[in-house]
Formats: structure tokens, sequence, C-alpha cells
């Protein structure tokens, strides 16, 4: 017999559907920009108070829209969006996959 994966049925793949429906909506806001946590602590750092945004777009060209900013710093503040948070998460679990698998192969 084959093994399934069954899977409840509960109210969390609702809000998961939310937090995609959010992030491509903050895809479209930015303009399907890819940036990077330190592109945009770069661009925050660089945005304070006093600067306007015709010299933040000198500075950095990508940023073309002053929504980009408060999206920047909230990006900042939580320590990335959820897409980097995700291949954070990702490249940690994989890691430590590969030294658990190497530790196996090489005491055996």
């Amino acid at each position: 017999s084959e093994d399934t994966l069954d899977l409840p049925d509960d109210e969390n793949s609702d809000s998961d559907y939310d937090n995609e429906t959010e992030d491509e909506e903050d895809q479209k806001a930015l303009g399907n920009h890819q940036f990077t946590l330190e592109h945009t602590e770069k661009v925050v750092s660089f945005a304070r108070p006093g600067i306007s945004f015709t010299t933040v777009q000198h500075a950095y060209p990508r940023v073309t829209h002053s929504m980009q900013l408060k999206r920047f710093r909230e990006y900042v503040a939580s320590n990335g969006n959820r897409q980097q948070k995700l291949r954070r998460i990702a490249t940690i679990v994989f890691e430590r996959f590969r030294r658990t698998r190497e530790k196996i192969f090489t005491c055996t």
C-alpha cells in the first residue's frame, strides 16, 4: 500500500492564502523588482528625514515610488519581507541537513 500524507482541513489555509496575496501585492507595488535586505537597509539609511525623494531616486535609481521607502522601512524593521525570511529558513534547514548527512556518512 502507498503511504499518503493526509492534510487536515483547517482555518490556517485561508490565512496562508492571504499572506501569499499580500506578497503578490507587495511585488506589484514594488514594480516586481527584487531587492535584497542589504539593499533596502542601504536605501533606508540613506533616506533619513530631510532628504528629498528626488535625492533618493538619484542615489538609488531602482527606487521609483515613495511607497517603496515606506515598505523598505517596514521590511528593515521586521528583518526582511516574508519571501526573504522563507529563503533564509530554507538555507538554514538545508545546511543543517547537509551537515547531519555528512556526519552520518563519515561515522559509518
